[in-house]
């Protein structure tokens, strides 16, 4: 999954590349490294191991996902 410039901004990942957490509906959290993927000359970030939590959530293509952005605990929640 891609995320958007303004969680980038917020989690200084253009500065520091790190690993995010994310917590689900339910409270479980699991760390996603995040990596970087060139596409069209414009460096973007992604979270890695997307696909895993998808089947783990049962998500499919076109759920709609809430995310909250926790800046101290840099957490995607």
């Amino acid at each position: 999954m891609r995320l958007s410039a303004e969680v980038v901004r917020r989690a200084r990942l253009s500065e520091n590349l790190h690993s995010l957490f994310v917590q689900n509906m339910t409270g479980v959290v699991e760390v996603f490294d995040v990596k970087t993927e060139l596409n069209s000359c414009e460096l973007r970030h992604a979270i890695d191991g997307w696909r895993k939590f998808m089947s783990d959530n049962q998500l499919r293509f076109g759920d709609l996902l809430h995310f909250t952005y926790v800046t101290q605990q840099q957490k995607i929640a």
